[in-house]
């Protein structure tokens, strides 16, 4: 499979691969910016890119990459952005600029764990993002952490 037959039908490419074989997906957008330390999930026909580092700097972003026409957006903006009061009375902003943070699925929410931003915390995060109502929060938890 050369490069000129990835541009016939986007919505078929993958029905011409090779076992063993790296091919680029016809990208009908422009990329987001390049990043390490981010956090990538599948949900659904949409991979999740979540945050990151670029240049030594923590991003805030969530990219969307739409997996059945290649096509990339941007979730941060439709995701309010707000603070939350915590239990010690700070104010804390949900989505922060983040990286070397995991995330987890379950159904259609995402469930972004730790990570590094500007400011550190003591504690683990759990951030919220639901990706039906577009809403997201930070979830309080309890007990001990876990020993690495």
């Amino acid at each position: 499979m050369g490069t000129e037959d990835v541009n016939e039908d986007p919505g078929s490419w993958y029905s011409k691969l090779v076992d063993n074989q790296w091919v680029e997906p016809p990208i009908s957008s422009s990329l987001p910016p390049g990043r390490y330390k981010h956090a990538a999930a599948v949900v659904g026909e949409k991979l999740y890119v979540l945050g990151g580092s670029r240049n030594g700097r923590h991003i805030s972003d969530i990219q969307v990459l739409d997996l059945t026409d290649f096509t990339w957006s941007s979730l941060r903006s439709s995701i309010e952005q707000k603070r939350v009061e915590l239990e010690n009375g700070s104010m804390q902003e949900v989505f922060p600029a983040i990286s070397g943070h995991d995330v987890i699925v379950w159904g259609k929410k995402l469930f972004v764990l730790g990570g590094q931003q500007k400011k550190n915390a003591e504690h683990v995060t759990v951030r919220l993002i639901d990706l039906e109502t577009m809403q997201c929060g930070i979830l309080e938890t309890t007990g001990k952490l876990p020993v690495a």
